[in-house]
């Protein structure tokens, strides 16, 4: 190129010499063509040149011969345009490196090829070390309160609650590649399980004390859950001084009615009336007249009530179930009697109550034996299953045998069965035979039917 440019220069000034014999102004002229040829054949910037080659628009001769124009070395070129070729941030080296060899156990050897890329920049072995080090994961402020509310840092409570668990590798892997650590990746994890509401555990305290009492084991299961309490409130971040408090208000207080209920039978005194009134949210003043009204209505409605009140009518009511045994007792002792007499009393009715249940069902079983319903035996066994002695059970059927031969024979339901089917029966003397023998007029209907009568047949019984 700077061949071309000096045979240029001579043929200009050749010509120029031989013009300036006809022209005055042939020096000036040429001066002027010489300097705009010069600034036509301008050559590109270095800078220009690198970027021209790397994006591909100039091949490497090229680039080479314009350098070499400028006066560089091929060596000091190619130097030049590797010094001046683009290359990824730092930011976005660590990215791609991590992205592309990072997994859950080589995280440390990353951060080492990293560093020695960082080198290959240009930056010092310090500068590497530094640039590493701030580009290392650290979790936020918020991070690590989440992490010790959720008790990630705590093993024991990781253990009993079970927080590593379902831990997927997945996870790990994607954390690695975004340059968390294993286990900060482990922690993240840990924190992310959800807290049972407190309803939710007071529910779950109640069911189990009553699972609890039924096998026997309440006062172990109470221990126990005192623990349990304990992480639930530790997982909650919930403070010592109101754990206690929380822990007693999961229990229901009695109602008013049934406070009120309690208190006219007895089971609650007074004072006791006056605490349950406060529990539930009534002012000291508030509960205590609350009780006193309770007390003077109790009391008013009491000597209402036994005007007139015998004996035999609070037998009655207890023998129809209509008060226990306590509120028997207590009546007794409203209307006079005393506290002794009125458990003697009791055990009276009792006794007088059992007998008149107890001859009942042996008539029952004395009917079924005289109508050959039971054998025997199965009205002696009978009698033994209602407490009988056996030698009395034995005497009791042996004594209705004489019942049993002065009854007049009757036909059995086999017997009129086969009557009905030889014609010796009609429907209607069939159905008359087994309302005889003991059958209502439903049974006796379904048992004709059964034996091949029609609806039309038994719908006039």
């Amino acid at each position: 190129m700077l061949g071309g440019l000096t045979g240029w220069l001579a043929g200009v000034w050749g010509s120029s010499l031989v013009g300036s014999m006809s022209s005055p102004n042939a020096l000036t002229e040429t001066t002027n063509q010489l300097f705009n040829r010069l600034l036509q054949i301008t050559l590109l910037p270095p800078d220009v040149l690198v970027y021209l080659r790397s994006r591909g628009l100039i091949n490497k001769e090229t680039y080479m011969q314009i350098m070499k124009d400028w006066g560089y070395s091929e060596a000091n070129a190619d130097g030049f345009f590797y010094a001046l070729q683009n290359r990824p941030s730092v930011s976005e080296l660590i990215r791609g490196i991590f992205y592309l060899t990072a997994k859950p156990d080589n995280i440390d050897t990353v951060w080492g090829l990293i560093a020695e890329r960082l080198r290959e920049y240009g930056y010092t072995e310090d500068q590497a070390e530094l640039i590493t080090n701030s580009y290392k994961y650290l979790p936020s402020l918020n991070d690590v309160l989440q992490w010790m509310a959720k008790e990630a840092f705590e093993e024991d409570m990781v253990q009993v609650l079970g927080l590593d668990e379902e831990l997927p590798e997945l996870f790990l892997e994607y954390a690695a590649k975004l340059g968390v650590p294993p286990e900060d990746a482990r922690r993240f994890w840990r924190a992310h399980w959800s807290t049972i509401g407190f309803s939710q555990m007071a529910e779950a305290f109640h069911r189990y004390r009553a699972k609890a009492y039924k096998q026997g084991t309440y006062n172990y299961e109470l221990r126990q859950w005192e623990t349990y309490w304990d992480v639930f409130y530790r997982q909650i971040e919930a403070p010592r001084f109101y754990r206690e408090m929380l822990t007693s208000i999961t229990y229901n207080v009695i109602t008013r009615v049934d406070a009120r209920r309690m208190y006219e039978m007895g089971f609650l005194d007074k004072d006791e009336l006056t605490a349950i009134y406060i529990a539930q949210g009534y002012t000291k003043e508030d509960a205590e007249r609350m009780s006193d009204w309770v007390s003077w209505y109790t009391q008013r409605y009491d000597e209402e009530d036994l005007r007139g009140l015998t004996k035999s009518n609070v037998e009655n009511l207890y023998k129809y179930g209509l008060i226990n045994d306590h509120e028997y007792q207590e009546l007794m002792k409203k209307i006079g009697y005393g506290a002794e007499t009125a458990e003697y009393s009791l055990d009276l009715l009792k006794s007088n109550i059992f007998m008149e249940n107890f001859k009942a069902r042996v008539d029952v079983i004395k009917k079924k034996y005289l109508k050959g319903l039971l054998t025997a035996d199965q009205a002696r066994h009978s009698l033994v299953q209602l407490g009988a002695d056996a030698t009395w059970a034995d005497e009791a059927v042996t004594s209705w045998e004489t019942d049993k031969i002065e009854l007049v024979k009757q036909l059995s339901k086999d017997d009129i069965k086969q009557a009905i089917r030889y014609g010796i029966l009609k429907i209607q003397e069939g159905f008359n035979k087994l309302i005889e023998i003991g059958y209502n007029k439903e049974d006796a209907k379904i048992l004709l039917q059964i034996w091949g009568a029609s609806k039309a047949d038994v719908a006039g019984l």
